[in-house]
């Protein structure tokens, strides 16, 4: 899911982008998680790299257009356990 939505929506708006005379921006939410392996989150990890990588190469082949990847780190959620904490924001 967190790498065939990100190709197929691309595929789809990328030249319709690329046609407009106004600036357009493609937003991408990745990880900090995919900065470096990380273990027991293994698939996870690996799909925000390459959310990441695609997002980077993109921009490159792609001046016009601005394309950004977003990579927060840990939230507070049910999915991670993590702890609200100094630097673990709540999901709110």
């Amino acid at each position: 899911m967190n790498c065939t939505s990100i190709t197929a929506m691309t595929q789809q708006l990328l030249p319709i982008m690329k046609q407009r005379s106004g600036k357009s921006a493609i937003i991408n939410l990745s990880s900090f998680a995919g900065q470096s392996p990380l273990p027991y989150i293994t698939l996870y990890s690996a799909t925000k790299a390459m959310n990441t990588f695609f997002s980077e190469a993109l921009s490159l082949e792609n001046p016009n257009v601005d394309i950004l990847s977003v990579r927060p780190m840990f939230v507070e959620s049910p999915l991670s356990r993590a702890k609200k904490g100094f630097n673990i924001p709540d999901r709110r």
